[in-house]
């Protein structure tokens, strides 16, 4: 088994922050008063765990990264491979815009 490269950021991923919470639920539930209780019907608690776990699984495919690290993620993908005048061609072009 390998490690994602993020796994230090872990517990800042959406996905993560969801498990965590449908983990906690259960530990959370019975500490939450009966008279709250009786304000959810009982057949629903299935289908509020599920939702939150189909939560978790769209958060994992959600693009996380900042608008910053998206554009470096991109400015590096664009260079990569290109020779060094052909880099430099190109910041130039960019400062131009």
């Amino acid at each position: 088994m390998k490690l994602i490269p993020q796994w230090r950021s872990a517990l800042r991923m959406y996905s993560i922050q969801i498990l965590l919470f449908i983990a906690a639920l259960p530990a959370a539930w019975e500490a939450v008063p009966d008279e709250i209780k009786l304000l959810i019907p009982l057949p629903w608690l299935p289908w509020i765990t599920t939702a939150l776990a189909i939560a978790g699984i769209v958060a994992r495919l959600v693009d996380q990264r900042s608008p910053e690290q998206r554009k470096a993620d991109e400015v590096r993908n664009e260079v990569d491979g290109m020779s060094d005048a052909a880099v430099a061609d190109r910041l130039r072009d960019r400062a131009d815009r």
